[in-house]
């Protein structure tokens, strides 16, 4: 009766019944970490560019990324290993070294220097989401992360220049299917391809510009920190006959699709449950290409917590 997240919603829904013990998603906006969060699973959004998109129908070419969810940030790292490197034969893969992901993932956090993200788009987070989190840092500041508060200047603007990309680029996918066999389509993906009818070439090319340029912003504060945190959602999963999917989706990518945008890696770690007893994630952001970070702090928060040991009944 509620929704799951986003396109990878069946692999975090998969996983959390413990049908199995990991399962790869697509996150284009949000589309592992929402399902993570969701589902209380940990999902990981790698670098873009950090594994091949190879074989994989895209959304949005240039945001779609693959990766794994499962309950530990520990067999996250293995599977990453397994599926990281360059790939000649994908445009977006970027050749830069690999490693062993789970090779220091006890290093633990601390000393770790963490933003704790403010911003507006949080003034109306679900009360036992903002709790979840706010214990999930008084479990990591006890690990001896070093824990303040920041701004990220711009973050609230970058839902609306993502939503023009990624709305552009899945028009431009299936354009000719659209034009050609719009019965392929249910009523409401129809609805939601044909809203990169609105965006023009221009609205892309400056919706570009200005993500470039906060990517900018933001990599001078990671000059500052290691990580910065905040809720994966500001909501739990909400009801599937619910309200317009369309508005329902904004509200759950508010806090992931800048992140998207700025090719930076970003994970969500199960942190605790809110209303209606349903899961809560905390997400986690770094640099570009510090996957091993998130994860090695993932996996200490999870070292310190049962949260991800805890199964629904079904």
């Amino acid at each position: 009766s509620r929704v799951p997240g986003g396109s990878s919603g069946g692999s975090g829904a998969v996983v959390a019944a413990d049908e199995l013990p990991v399962a790869l998603g697509t996150d284009t906006g949000g589309s592992i970490r929402i399902p993570g969060a969701l589902n209380g699973v940990v999902g990981l959004r790698p670098t873009s560019g950090r594994v091949s998109n190879r074989g994989i129908f895209p959304v949005a070419a240039t945001f779609d990324t693959c990766a794994p969810l499962a309950w530990d940030a520990i067999d996250v790292a293995r599977v990453l290993t397994a599926i990281a490197g360059y790939d000649p034969g994908d445009p977006v893969s970027i050749d830069v070294p690999s490693g062993d992901y789970a090779e220091g993932i006890d290093a633990g956090v601390d000393g770790l220097r963490v933003g704790i993200v403010q911003s507006p788009l949080l003034d109306d987070t679900d009360p036992g989401v903002a709790a979840a989190v706010a214990a999930a840092t008084e479990v990591l500041a006890g690990l001896g992360a070093r824990l303040e508060e920041t701004d990220i200047p711009g973050l609230e603007r970058t839902h609306e220049w993502t939503t023009a990309m990624i709305r552009g680029e899945a028009l431009a996918r299936h354009r000719d299917r659209i034009a050609q066999s719009p019965e392929l389509f249910s009523d409401d993906v129809l609805r939601r391809l044909r809203l990169g009818e609105a965006v023009t070439a221009a609205d892309y090319a400056e919706s570009r510009d200005l993500c470039r340029a906060w990517a900018r912003t933001v990599e001078a504060i990671f000059e500052r920190y290691d990580a910065l945190l905040l809720p994966t959602a500001v909501t739990v999963a909400p009801e599937a006959e619910g309200p317009d999917m369309i508005e329902t989706t904004a509200r759950l990518t508010r806090l992931t699709y800048g992140w998207s945008a700025g090719d930076f890696p970003a994970i969500s770690v199960p942190c605790g449950f809110a209303e209606h007893g349903l899961p809560v994630g905390l997400q986690l952001v770094a640099g570009r290409w510090r996957d091993g970070l998130l994860l090695r702090m993932a996996h200490a928060y999870q070292s310190a917590t049962d949260w991800h040991t805890r199964r629904p009944s079904l």
